[in-house]
């Protein structure tokens, strides 16, 4: 697994608000803007993104796509507020009811049901009725999906392929699905590659792994292994979940939204890398069945420190690690594994400009995070090591 949590972990930070949606937007692994519900969450608390977003009503789901930040709201009368980001203004979409839930792909507004006027829209040049309702709407391995409010996932034909469903959260290839009593991951052909007999509300994805909420539990799911993991209890029951690296230092917090406000969880696993640069700016980041993480250029800016990029070449028994130091000056070079643990660690002296350190362990298969630290510089990159 790409990101070690452990089982030991302290609250780091709270705040007096339970948002029903989570959005931790990245433009790079080290910048990013936390949206919670209608604003932007700052150490001093909630900065709402426009004034047309406070009015009398509730935000059910916040979702972004491209340059646009979608706001499904409570009101039957402005249904949806749609955020320009490039603009910095809102946008109140021209239309009257209730809607759940939005799919970028398919540009589908879902309306969990035919009432008072009420109807799902195809959302293109202009607004065209189409004739499904239910809780949750997504698009996975070129088909459209969505849970009708009898729990039945079923696709855009109507034909249903599963039922007591809850919940379904696509990850590139695996498709996560919350049942009433159980967990499944089916794969592109809408096959169970992986399943827990346990009933879960509330996920987000990562690298190889799924968060997952049950009450006040959070656990991770290794698809690889099919592991469960107990990480950590929260103050209540779990809304929302969204995993971010909060203070910049290259380690995986958890925001947590429950129903009596968010708090933020954290860990001493250092991690990150350019492999989770290129998922969260090239592959839209991590999505999150409250919110979503995506990589679009919409933040504040975070204090980077002066990183450098590392390079890496397979030796028969580890890597050759090059990289352009800013000084001269000592340099430690460690290896840490999925679990968290140091399993390699020598320091060098580098020289200003190309730099080259060999790394040789015996290492086991598994994903590992080198980590140099400069006197004023650092780098990380998270490498799979297959063995030879």
């Amino acid at each position: 697994m790409l990101f070690a949590f452990l089982a030991i972990w302290s609250v780091q930070k709270e705040w007096e608000i339970g948002p029903s949606s989570i959005n931790v937007i990245y433009e790079t692994p080290y910048s990013y803007t936390i949206l919670v519900d209608g604003g932007v969450l700052t150490d001093t608390g909630l900065v709402l993104l426009s004034g047309d977003l406070d009015g009398d009503f509730s935000i059910r789901r916040v979702l972004v796509s491209g340059d646009s930040i979608f706001f499904l709201t409570s009101s039957m009368e402005t249904p949806v507020i749609i955020y320009l980001r490039r603009e910095s203004t809102a946008v109140k979409l021209p239309v009257r009811g209730a809607f759940v839930d939005y799919d970028p792909s398919a540009r589908i507004f879902l309306s969990p049901m035919s009432l008072l006027g009420s109807h799902s829209y195809v959302f293109s040049d202009s607004l065209q009725p189409v004739d499904i309702y239910g809780i949750r709407i997504a698009t996975f391995s070129d088909s459209v999906l969505y849970v009708d409010r009898y729990g039945n996932l079923r696709f855009l034909s109507g034909r249903v392929l599963l039922g007591g469903v809850k919940n379904i959260l696509p990850y590139g290839e695996n498709l996560l699905v919350l049942a009433s009593g159980s967990a499944l991951i089916l794969d592109e052909d809408f096959r169970v590659k992986k399943s827990i007999p346990r009933t879960f509300e509330g996920a987000s994805g990562f690298i190889g792994a799924f968060l997952l909420a049950s009450g006040a539990g959070v656990y991770l799911w290794e698809l690889d292994s099919g592991t469960l993991e107990t990480l950590f209890q929260a103050e209540d029951s779990i809304v929302c979940l969204s995993p971010v690296d909060y203070d910049g230092d290259g380690v995986m917090e958890v925001l947590v939204s429950t129903v009596s406000g968010l708090y933020l969880y954290s860990n001493p696993m250092a991690s990150a890398g350019e492999r989770m640069e290129k998922v969260m700016v090239e592959g839209y980041g991590y999505p999150s069945t409250c919110g979503g993480l995506y990589g679009i250029r919409f933040m504040r800016r975070m204090e980077r420190g002066n990183m450098v990029r590392l390079h890496t070449r397979y030796l028969p028994d580890g890597w050759e690690v090059s990289f352009r130091a800013p000084e001269d000056g000592r340099v430690k070079v460690k290896v840490i594994n999925s679990r968290g643990i140091t399993v390699f660690s020598k320091e060098i002296m580098a020289r200003r400009g190309e730099s080259i350190v060999e790394i040789r362990n015996g290492f086991k298969p598994g994903t590992y995070t080198i980590v140099l630290e400069g006197e004023t510089f650092r780098g990380r990159r998270t490498v799979i090591w297959k063995g030879r």
